[in-house]
């Protein structure tokens, strides 16, 4: 399922500096996008992938001190 409304998530997001990330799941395909600085991350799933990619997986994000996040799908 899509946001209906991401305007308005975003809208609230750019109201603040410190947010570095927004992590959601349950999205049966992982994907990374880059929005004003804000990485956007979504899981895959640990059944079924909708975009074609065989078996499944997981994100493992990596938060250095510095504040830079990493993510590294792992496919089982």
């Amino acid at each position: 399922m899509s946001l209906e409304n991401p305007d308005d998530l975003f809208a609230v997001i750019d109201q603040f500096d410190n947010i570095k990330a927004v992590m959601w799941g349950h999205a049966h395909q992982c994907s990374e996008f880059n929005r004003k600085g804000v990485k956007l991350y979504s899981c895959p799933s640990t059944a079924l992938q909708f975009n074609g990619q065989p078996g499944i997986g997981y994100n493992h994000y990596t938060l250095n001190e510095d504040g830079e996040i990493y993510c590294k799908t792992q496919w089982l």
